[in-house]
């Protein structure tokens, strides 16, 4: 059922709230460490960028109430279906950035947390919540030393070809990277291989939605004939979904995004809603 007017504002309200909330904890993150430069970027980009879905909504109230319009340029949504499409969109994109945030203080501070403390998927005001604990319990603890550049023997990341970021502004499309994991026996190593996609041509076969596990404990699997050391929860996972007769194709943030890239992860951020929105299966 279509939401009234009136319950839209008030949703708009609050997503501009909760941004305004998770604005303020990032930026204090990027005062103490770098490595939470690319989730400022997509905070920044989910408000004021080139969707802007948040300013917009709240623009079209305003405009419809013949009130200046706080975005540049003209209002983005023109019905209250627009609108409500959009909230959407920013609330599934909005969880993706606030689920990355905690991840990098979780890891930042190594702090351990129960699964009872981990909020229902569809809660964002629970990961704010979450993100606003954390945050607190971070003030009185020491930044772990952030991961040295790995060498060719025990490479923490695949080896990219390509530039996510330069290909879509270069062809005006949204490239992501997408992973075939190859068959193999159980005894057999982890070999996969990364393809670069046209998130905008069609869907993903599968992506994946997991918890990334204790960074110092990890193990090896082989990306494009290159050792990649993942986390033992990742490698699990990898090991529980190969197939001995088939590849498998999967989108897994930790390999198809260079961690090591922060523009990449701020440009791939905002668009992980897209990403699993169309995903033909989720596996958790």
């Amino acid at each position: 059922m279509p939401l009234s007017s009136d319950e839209l504002l008030s949703t708009s309200h609050q997503l501009v709230q909760w941004h305004s909330i998770v604005s303020k904890i990032v930026e204090s993150q990027c005062e103490r460490d770098s490595r939470f430069h690319f989730i400022s970027l997509a905070v920044t980009e989910l408000l004021a960028g080139d969707f802007g879905l948040i300013i917009s909504a709240r623009d079209l109230f305003r405009y419809q109430e013949g009130l200046p319009v706080l975005a540049r340029g003209p209002p983005t949504f023109h019905s209250l279906g627009d609108v409500e499409q959009g909230l959407d969109d920013s609330f599934r994109i909005f969880h993706e950035i606030v689920t990355a945030a905690t991840y990098e203080v979780l890891d930042a501070y190594n702090i351990a947390i129960t699964i009872d403390q981990v909020p229902t998927k569809f809660d964002l005001g629970g990961h704010i919540r979450l993100l606003q604990s954390l945050d607190e319990q971070s003030k009185t603890k020491e930044l772990s030393v952030a991961k040295s550049t790995p060498s060719d023997s025990q490479s923490d990341t695949p080896r990219y070809d390509s530039n996510l970021v330069a290909l879509s502004k270069q062809r005006s499309s949204t490239k992501i990277r997408i992973l075939h994991l190859m068959q193999g026996a159980a005894e057999s190593r982890i070999d996969c291989r990364l393809e670069v996609r046209d998130l905008a041509a069609g869907d993903i076969d599968e992506a994946l939605s997991y918890v990334w596990g204790e960074p110092k404990s990890s193990a090896p699997i082989w990306v494009d004939n290159h050792p990649c050391w993942v986390t033992k929860n990742l490698y699990n996972i990898l090991l529980a979904l190969r197939r001995e007769d088939s590849q498998r194709t999967i989108w897994i943030d930790a390999i198809c995004i260079n961690q090591s890239d922060p523009d990449e992860k701020a440009h791939q951020v905002r668009y992980m809603g897209e990403i699993y929105s169309k995903a033909k299966k989720t596996v958790i």
